[in-house]
């Protein structure tokens, strides 16, 4: 996978609370707590800045290119986030 994606299984726990304030106003808070599966990448960008190889290995131009090159590992672990949110309602 892409590194800028370090994704992978992933569990999601949330919850929330509403509070009415007055007749027209409200808040609402929420919190999410996300637990990203233990993952693996191993990623390949052929562009080295000066060509691009393509799958045939012909070789494309510069402008082809979207980034440096070079090949990415990693083994991601222990990924969580804790998400809050907090919303204040007004009717008019």
């Amino acid at each position: 996978r892409h590194p800028g994606l370090a994704d992978n299984d992933r569990w999601m726990a949330s919850f929330g609370l509403g509070y009415q304030i007055d007749k027209h106003t409200s808040v609402d808070l929420a919190y999410s707590y996300l637990w990203i599966a233990p993952g693996d990448a191993n990623f390949h960008e052929p562009c080295t800045g000066t060509y691009y190889e393509r799958d045939d290995n012909s070789v494309g131009g510069a402008s082809e290119c979207t980034a440096n090159g070079g090949t990415f590992r990693a083994s991601y672990y222990d990924s969580h986030a804790h998400i809050f949110g907090l919303q204040l309602n007004k009717r008019l």
